[in-house]
């Protein structure tokens, strides 16, 4: 394999360095499972911190798609930070996917599963836009994007404003 169509060489290319592997605290954490040639990572929020400045989405961070830049993550609209946060939340769990597969991303052929839980409020609409950092990502590293669902819910676990499960392959060698 060469350099041009690793992962590695795909993330650097867009931009992205992967955050360090974090241990978990408490013991009774798993991060991650490996089974076979899967790796499963348990649902990650995009920060350590779960009072990272995510808002909870409600109806007024409804936008029209049309004329809406998600690559632009700089505006203080709370759905560019939600962007931000689901591009930092794929980040991280591609960490903890690298770290599973020995330290090496180039060992993972495919993230074929990821299912996103987004903090949000009643009438808040536009799920599938939060979910887009998670499908470029994986599709530009990966040349594929993962089957998804994407969910809205009232509360999540230590107040993150989002958790993103994953499942990946590891490459035949």
């Amino acid at each position: 394999m060469t350099d041009a169509v690793t992962p590695s060489a795909r993330l650097q290319k867009m931009g992205f360095e992967l955050p360090p592997y974090e241990v978990p605290e408490k013991e009774v954490l798993t991060p991650f499972v490996v089974h076979g040639d899967r790796i499963l990572v348990s649902a990650i929020a995009p920060f350590a911190d779960p009072e990272a400045p995510i808002p909870r989405l409600n109806q007024d961070a409804n936008v029209e798609a049309e004329g809406f830049d998600p690559e632009d993550l700089s505006e203080s609209h709370p759905m560019n930070r939600a962007m931000l946060g689901s591009r930092m939340a794929t980040l991280r769990a591609l960490s903890v996917a690298a770290h599973a597969a020995g330290g090496d991303i180039d060992r993972i052929a495919a993230c074929v599963r990821a299912s996103l839980a987004v903090r949000t409020g009643p009438n808040f609409e536009r799920l599938g836009l939060v979910y887009m950092p998670v499908q470029r990502i994986m599709r530009g590293l990966f040349g594929t994007g993962p089957a998804f669902a994407v969910t809205g819910v009232a509360a999540l676990p230590a107040a993150a404003p989002m958790l993103l499960e994953t499942e990946f392959v590891l490459r035949h060698e």
